[in-house]
């Protein structure tokens, strides 16, 4: 996967809102960073487990 995890589960959830259920980007937005802010805080925070930073931006990091 290029991107993280951060990145690719807003993408998933707004695309999968707006093909789905046709919902409009006032609605599709608060929901997909809810559930982006919500997916982290559970696995990062609580669980205390590294989410995955994707390729670009291991590369990124690598190179600074």
């Amino acid at each position: 996967m290029l991107t993280g995890f951060l990145v690719a589960v807003p993408i998933f959830v707004m695309a999968s809102m707006y093909f789905r259920g046709k919902r409009s980007l006032l609605t599709i937005i608060p929901v997909s960073a809810a559930a982006t802010l919500f997916i982290w805080f559970l696995f990062a925070q609580v669980l205390q487990l590294e989410l995955y930073p994707g390729v670009l931006l291991a590369i990124h990091e690598a190179s600074s």
